[in-house]
């Protein structure tokens, strides 16, 4: 989906690129030999850990204080040593470097029910965050029909302001065909229906909150019958809440969207992410999310964090490679198992996350709810503008 020309040109940094930056341009990253994805990625996590380090003087002395030193990853078992910051410290203190530097975004969770988390991205950590969405959408999106076109149920990058939802789904669309559908506030659910409807021509991947798809799909219907589009993906991103706060069942979800859509099996996939995570996790066609090689995941034990088996349930924590204006390395409020090199009938064998309590968490849950409150043109991007 990205020319290796292109990828390139976006991961550039000044005449060199960096190690992740390299690795970011590669194909075939969820099929490495697993001693292979090892090794890169616990050199990828010790580079970023060390290069942290140099630039905050806070983490720092965190790490100090934790009697930790990014040159001891001489094995597996030192990733569970890297320092980790809660994710709600985001929503309490200036968290990352130069946070004070105007052309950095600070984006923002929604802060409904608590407060906003503020994420500052310089331009590589937002470069890098595109290259990581890049890699996920080629691995995991890609097909064999041609080229396809993007439908964004969102707003595009220049217009999302910083709410970072809308940064996910401008990603998932940034290297294809795309169009938008939300401007000024409102989201055109009409025209969106009317171009899903022209006719499986080509390959359509329709992205948004879940929200908005079943809207899309609704619409979809009342337009009458539609050919089918066996090819076509709709990706669901952002919490599974209704506005009245009803979860949706996934099950029920996923059929009232094939239906309305006209898609085939395994046709509707969940994206994952976090404000505070720079990587995004797509489903594959068996729905299960896999870990690329610069990213490290483990489920927590609740009450001493020491890392707990494959498939138990705990409080998942994130080592991200990519970040460079804020430490990567997230403590996550969300519950969930992570399954240790499982192989999977998709044919990759990585590790694989299963979020378990993803619909009460509060930021993923309101970003979501703000997406959704387009359909009444009732809130707007750029509420969520920090100052700075």
């Amino acid at each position: 989906m990205l020319s290796s020309s292109a990828a390139e040109r976006l991961a550039v940094t000044g005449e060199r690129m960096a190690l992740v930056d390299r690795v970011l341009t590669r194909d075939g990253l969820y099929h490495l030999p697993l001693a292979e994805m090892r090794r890169l990625r616990r050199t990828l996590i010790r580079e970023a850990v060390a290069s942290y380090v140099r630039r905050d003087p806070a983490y720092a002395r965190y790490c100090a204080r934790r009697s930790f030193s990014p040159a001891r990853f001489d094995a597996e078992e030192c990733l569970a040593e890297v320092p980790l910051v809660p994710s709600s410290l985001f929503k309490h203190a200036e968290l990352g470097v130069r946070c004070s530097d105007p052309s950095m975004l600070l984006a923002t969770s929604s802060g409904t029910k608590g407060g906003r988390s503020v994420v500052p991205r310089d331009n590589e950590t937002l470069m890098r965050f595109f290259a990581t969405t890049a890699a996920a959408a080629r691995e995991f999106l890609d097909g064999d029909s041609g080229e396809p076109m993007i439908l964004n149920l969102g707003p595009r990058a220049h217009e999302a302001r910083t709410l970072w939802i809308a940064y996910v789904m401008a990603g998932v669309s940034a290297f294809l065909p795309s169009r938008c559908y939300v401007e000024q506030g409102r989201f055109d659910v009409e025209r969106a229906a009317s171009d899903w409807c022209v006719g499986p021509d080509r390959r359509l991947i329709v992205v948004g909150p879940p929200m908005l798809l079943l809207a899309l799909a609704d619409k979809v219907r009342t337009h009458g019958p539609t050919e089918a589009h066996p090819c076509s993906l709709a990706v669901a991103i952002g919490g599974w809440k209704r506005a009245g706060g009803a979860h949706i069942p996934r099950a029920e979800f996923d059929a009232r969207v094939r239906e309305g859509l006209g898609l085939g099996p395994s046709a509707v996939r969940d994206a994952f992410n976090m404000v505070e995570l720079n990587t995004v996790m797509i489903e594959c066609p068996q729905g299960r999310k896999h870990v690329p090689p610069w990213l490290w995941t483990r489920a927590r034990d609740p009450h001493t964090l020491a890392v707990i088996d494959s498939g138990k349930v705990g409080i998942l924590a994130y080592l991200d490679a990519t970040p460079v204006s804020y430490p990567g390395f997230i403590l996550s409020d969300d519950l969930g198992r992570v399954l240790f090199e499982d192989a999977c009938a998709c044919g990759r064998t990585t590790d694989i996350v299963v979020i378990e309590r993803r619909v009460n968490r509060v930021e993923a849950r309101g970003c979501a709810l703000k997406m959704s409150r387009f359909l009444a043109g009732g809130e707007t991007p750029e509420a969520d503008v920090v100052a700075g």
